[in-house]
């Protein structure tokens, strides 16, 4: 919340210099204050969204990272993918 808090504050002090410096001609000067609110809230919104997206992801990518760290020494001890005993018949494989 205290995030969400931050980008509206942020965007209204945007909107209030965007709307103080072109407000004479959208609202002729009147509730200009008013306007700031409404004006900022929708793009506040929609970048919180994008910024807790962008969290999310980041803790993804770690922890992708762990398990491909996790993982990386399995592959590296010498035993390469392949056909496993008792597997199933490679595609490319003759039916009797």
């Amino acid at each position: 919340m205290k995030d969400f808090l931050k980008t509206l504050a942020m965007w209204i002090v945007i909107m209030f210099l965007g709307l103080f410096f072109l407000g004479d001609f959208l609202l002729s000067g009147r509730h200009i204050y008013g306007a700031t609110l409404v004006f900022s809230f929708v793009p506040a919104i929609i970048t919180y969204i994008f910024y807790r997206q962008w969290e999310e992801l980041e803790r993804l990518r770690d922890r992708v990272k762990k398990l491909e760290e996790r993982l990386s020494p399995a592959t590296e001890s010498g035993a390469e993918p392949g056909p496993q005993v008792g597997g199933q018949p490679e595609a490319g494989a003759e039916k009797p």
